[in-house]
């Protein structure tokens, strides 16, 4: 390893970046892209209230939040990589179900055990396996990894249907299923905890040489001074994990119910796929913009960013009956900022806890995060009044904003 020059972009970061991207296109696919797709179809078939159903996609995330907790308690103890394969596994399995569950019950069962696991390997593994990798070029990196769920908005949302109307939700979902599996297995092979125990340094840089054999060792039995008990009562804890939870919540109500929201405005589903398919090209953008805004200027600057633009868009929410250029303009700028969330909320752990304790840290501020996700979910089955909902989001916008502008954005956990 001495005698390589330093890349953070090497052969194998590029490998380890393309395999959470796709990591995270299977999460955002069958945790929050369902809302516009697998629900409707199912609900059609079965002639079910898919109204409820969005109800019960909003308390599978909030299964993700318990889900989050516990895988990250189990990474604390067997590292990401054992959390990213189990749960792909099991997601696997659940899809076989999925697609093939003619009873209501066992339907609802399938959307909660898949918000439960996607706890591993959407919210603890992938994040954990970025920290540790990329413990300083954190926000470029993520940049680009979370295009993987906004790929959910151009390959998933606008196609997967499609699917369904070819050859059916139940073998549509098989394929995923084998898909899902293959990247299971494809993880048990390649997959590392640590760049170290790949042969290779942190964020590429050899000044880690000199101990890349002890932090192989070290890493293994370290355990984190961050118990549960010690960051619940952490001011910064709930500063994070609130502002966070209000931003990512608020993003969600928009993002789950963006094609219900033009259907009632008297557009045909063509459009709502058109306006996917762009947006969603926003969010690849948006992404990879957010996560080199975060590299220069830092991540609690970025979510300052973030919230204050936000704030903006989801005005442009409350005219869209005035004009259809509303429509799109909310659409392509709310995708193109929700798509960095994915990266922001590990990023800002990651800067305040480091990869060493970053799992300790994440098991508890992503289940908040998360919590807030599942809420912002939950609205869309709840609310009739769509401007009512956006209102909300402003408010929750503007509570965000507020607690970043006081957060200290310093390292507290072991240097990295």
């Amino acid at each position: 390893m001495e005698n390589r020059k330093g890349n953070w972009h090497g052969k194998k970061q590029i490998q380890m970046m393309i395999y959470l991207g796709i990591v995270l296109l299977i999460g955002g696919s069958l945790i929050s892209g369902c809302t516009n797709t697998i629900l409707p179809a199912i609900a059609d078939k079965y002639q079910w209230d898919v109204g409820a159903l969005r109800v019960m996609s909003g308390v599978a995330i909030m299964f993700c939040v318990g889900g989050t907790f516990v895988f990250g308690m189990v990474s604390k103890r067997k590292g990401p990589k054992f959390v990213v394969v189990l749960t792909l596994i099991l997601t696997a399995a659940v899809a076989v179900v999925y697609g093939s569950a003619s009873n209501y019950y066992l339907f609802v069962a399938c959307i909660l055990a898949n918000g439960f696991l996607g706890g591993g390997y959407f919210q603890v593994g992938f994040s954990a396996l970025a920290a540790n990798w990329w413990p300083t070029k954190k926000g470029i990196v993520l940049g680009y990894v979370t295009c993987g769920i906004v790929l959910n908005d151009v390959l998933w949302q606008p196609f997967i249907p499609l699917a369904f109307q070819k050859i059916g939700v139940g073998a549509t979902l098989n394929i995923v299923a084998v898909f899902i599996a293959i990247v299971a297995v494809i993880g048990v092979f390649f997959l590392k905890d640590t760049p170290e125990a790949a042969g290779e340094y942190p964020d590429g840089d050899p000044a880690f040489a000199s101990t890349a054999k002890s932090v192989v060792d070290e890493i293994a039995v370290y355990k984190s001074p961050f118990t549960p008990k010690k960051l619940l009562t952490s001011p910064t804890t709930w500063a994070i994990g609130i502002s966070m939870g209000c931003m990512y919540g608020a993003g969600m109500t928009f993002v789950a119910s963006v094609v219900p929201r033009i259907l009632s405005l008297g557009y045909d589903y063509s459009f709502a796929s058109a306006v996917l398919i762009v947006a969603g090209l926003a969010g690849l953008a948006g992404s990879i913009l957010y996560g080199i805004l975060d590299q220069k200027i830092g991540t609690k600057n970025t979510c300052v960013v973030y919230a204050a633009l936000c704030i903006l868009i989801t005005i442009c929410c409350l005219f869209h009956g005035i004009s259809v250029w509303f429509i799109w303009l909310s659409a392509i700028f709310f995708f193109a900022s929700n798509g960095a969330m994915g990266n922001l909320i590990p990023s800002i752990v990651a800067t305040k806890y480091g990869r060493w304790d970053y799992s300790a840290a994440f098991a508890v501020i992503g289940a908040m995060s998360s919590f807030g996700s599942a809420l912002g979910v939950l609205c869309t089955g709840l609310f009739t009044n769509y401007n009512v909902m956006y209102l909300m989001d402003i408010g929750l916008f503007i509570a965000a904003l507020l607690i970043l502008l006081k957060l200290n954005g310093t390292l507290i956990g072991r240097p990295n």
